[in-house]
């Protein structure tokens, strides 16, 4: 029988990883901490370690470095399981050996089943009857209310003492990193996916302060108030597949960049424009998902384009986010008259703008979800 070692510090995580594993025939351990793991690779060798980066006492990396460093263990495969916050453990564990990185992101159980199988060489396992799954989604159901009851009593202290919000931030972090795991265990993607981001900007934010401005932890807020609303949509198991069309429009190329690259951390392309005229012209033809929009442009002012584009057929209800270095209430007032949906402030946090970029297209997800599911009510009803 194949031993497999799973380490995870997170019991809810390592009990489904357990359960999936043991009924595809493995022989499994679990520890919950790097000094556990590290006994029992010593004790107990095994063919195959499913490893955490984030793990209490003994980070993950320094694990893979035991094991790699080991005449006995060296050549045991490591499948590292990471999430998009540790980028420099991430980096670290290539370093160090890792066979295999998978985000948390996209790691449901059968695909981590598969991809140890792969590094194994081993057969492929059989589809299950789907009671697994089900049986998972019923018990993260059950979980996930204290969890998001957690980051809503959390980001309330944001806005306290600076002692205070240091310590909010920590705890935000790893109770968003707890719902994100959970949540990709489940199937229910798109949450994983914006408690995924939400993370990324929490970590982002511990790591520099100067970045905890008004605008951030605006930010961190629409995304806590939006996290209930996905899980109460049934359909929020399946993420959407097609690409977002998403429209970047600044005169000044660097700025525009910027944007862009901020949008690539989640994942997602843009078209980046610079003439104000032209990009209006393109959005006159073309429906896009999201709209970025500079406000101090020659020949049209973002907020002047935002007013045009709510007068076209295409792109009447697009959202519009407006990235402004002007952040007094006047602006932002303007811009909720002219049709802006929300607002970024400069200078660019890069994160924040892939944050908001999935924000809003999930909302749009969702608003869609709504419709099409009213629709099919009347559609019975007729």
């Amino acid at each position: 029988m194949t031993k497999i070692l799973i380490t995870d510090d997170d019991p809810f995580v390592a009990g489904i990883y357990q359960t999936r594993f043991q009924a595809e025939g493995f022989d499994v351990s679990v520890a919950g901490d790097g000094p556990s793991a590290i006994r029992q690779l010593a004790a107990n060798p095994p063919d195959v370690v499913l490893l955490d980066l984030i793990l209490p006492q003994i980070n993950g990396v320094e694990v893979l470095k035991f094991i790699r460093s080991s005449e006995t263990l060296r050549n045991v495969p490591v499948l590292v399981v990471s999430s998009s916050v540790a980028g420099e453990l991430v980096e670290a564990a290539k370093k160090a050996g890792a066979n295999k990185l998978l985000s948390k992101a996209m790691c449901s159980p059968r695909h981590v089943v598969e991809e140890v199988r792969k590094v194994l060489d081993a057969r492929p396992s059989q589809p299950d009857g789907g009671d697994y799954e089900n049986d998972v989604r019923v018990a993260f159901r059950h979980r996930v209310p204290p969890l998001i009851a957690e980051l809503q009593r959390l980001q309330i202290l944001l806005h306290g003492e600076p002692a205070a919000q240091a310590s909010a931030l920590l705890d935000l972090s790893n109770a968003a990193h707890k719902l994100s795991k959970h949540s990709t265990l489940a199937g229910f993607t798109n949450i994983a996916r914006m408690t995924g981001s939400l993370e990324m900007l929490l970590d982002d934010l511990q790591t520099n302060p100067r970045k905890v401005t008004r605008s951030t932890l605006r930010t961190v807020s629409q995304v806590v108030d939006f996290i209930p609303m996905l899980l109460r949509q049934d359909g929020s198991l399946d993420a959407e597949t097609a690409a977002p069309l998403i429209l970047v429009l600044d005169d000044d190329p660097i700025s525009g960049d910027a944007v862009c690259k901020a949008l690539e951390r989640a994942n997602l392309r843009a078209l980046a424009f610079e003439d104000p005229l032209l990009a209006l012209r393109v959005m006159e033809k073309n429906r896009f998902d999201l709209i970025f929009l500079d406000v101090d442009m020659p020949r049209m002012s973002g907020l002047d384009m935002c007013l045009k584009l709510r007068a076209t057929r295409m792109n009447a209800k697009t959202p519009v986010v407006i990235v402004t270095a002007l952040n007094d209430f006047e602006t932002r007032s303007y811009s909720e008259t002219v049709g802006a949906t929300d607002f970024i402030a400069k200078p660019i946090v890069m994160i924040e703008v892939a944050v908001k970029a999935v924000l809003h297209l999930l909302q749009g997800w969702v608003k869609r979800t709504r419709g099409a599911r009213s629709e099919e009510r009347r559609d019975r009803a007729a």
